[in-house]
């Protein structure tokens, strides 16, 4: 019989609640975590709707094989489990926000948590507050600083969800293939999405294949190219329709992270993961439940240049906000 890790989120809204309920239905036992909230020495709508919530889920959860979930406000009441996943922060509302001034409030959010991640060290943290890549490489960096370690063994446990990326890599290239090839029943595609979880995103279109025959054989380079536009922007698509980020690609990408890297000694997946330099999309490998090592793929020319360019993008994004938020954050 499988025994299940437990997992902490932290962050008690949709995406927060969307996880826990998916990871409950696999088996998990989940704690949330959300700071209290009071009206007059009482708890205020907010936190009873956050009940009411925890309530409607635990009814469903009454099925074999389920996990549970509790909600708490104390952040030391995660302290025992294996995974950690941060959802909360500000959402994107519009595409006029830029990522730096959603990076900034958000970085802000996370200054919370650097002091109990730095005394937790053998949790894993997956980020999927966005942008992924900033607060990711900002999270090791502090937490670096404030435990005296390397930023490189700090890395080992702090990645970023970005595997949604390829979630919706493959999704694209099964609708196209669905469209033009409708004779090809549920087509066996794989492919990886890496760099930045934004506009500089890399789909690595050379290497996608369909029941293990290259794109090439059924896609123009026209479009193909439209296949990789419709991945990048899907996010912002996503926005535009809704008027608010995704919920349900990051909640379980990250379910799928969580399920792979705790069912196996040993698994690859690509996230946002710590280079030396900065964190960004990349293959890892994932040994015991922590980063082991990155993954080198095949890339063809345009693809290298693109991940040079979102390298310097993200780089120069980093010394902005930082600069930014010297101010209002304390080192």
């Amino acid at each position: 019989m499988k025994t299940y890790c437990k997992v902490g989120i932290i962050g008690a809204g949709d995406i927060g609640f969307n996880l826990a309920e998916i990871l409950a239905l696999k088996g998990y036992d989940v704690i949330i975590y959300n700071r209290y909230h009071k009206v007059e020495d009482k708890p205020s709508p907010y936190w009873l709707s956050k009940m009411g919530r925890l309530m409607d889920i635990n009814d469903a959860l009454q099925l074999p094989g389920c996990g549970k979930v509790s909600l708490v406000s104390d952040l030391s009441e995660l302290s025992g489990v294996n995974f950690i996943v941060i959802t909360t922060g500000v959402k994107r509302t519009s595409n006029d926000e830029t990522r730096e001034e959603l990076a900034g409030k958000n970085a802000v959010i996370m200054q919370s948590y650097i002091n109990f991640i730095a005394d937790h060290p053998m949790i894993l943290v997956l980020m999927v507050a966005n942008p992924v890549d900033f607060l990711t490489s900002y999270l090791i960096r502090m937490v670096a600083k404030k435990s005296g370690k390397k930023e490189k063994e700090i890395a080992k446990k702090i990645v970023g969800v970005s595997y949604v990326d390829t979630m919706r890599l493959i999704n694209a290239v099964k609708e196209f293939i669905h469209n033009k090839f409708p004779e090809l029943e549920n087509p066996v595609v794989e492919g990886i999405a890496i760099g930045e979880h934004g506009p500089n995103m890399v789909p690595l279109m050379s290497g996608v294949t369909i029941n293990a025959k290259p794109l090439t054989e059924f896609a123009s380079y026209e479009q193909i190219q439209e296949i990789s536009n419709q991945t990048i922007l899907r996010g912002n698509d996503i926005i535009k329709l809704t008027g608010t980020s995704s919920v349900l690609g990051p909640s379980h990408a990250a379910m799928h992270m969580i399920e792979q890297i705790d069912g196996h000694a040993k698994v690859r997946i690509p996230c946002s993961v710590w280079d030396g330099k900065r964190a960004m999309g990349q293959l890892t490998e994932f040994l015991a439940r922590e980063v082991n090592t990155i993954i080198s793929v095949k890339q063809n020319s345009t693809e290298r240049q693109m991940i040079n360019n979102c390298q310097t993008v993200l780089d120069n994004q980093y010394q902005v906000i930082t600069e930014l938020l010297k101010p209002s954050i304390k080192s």
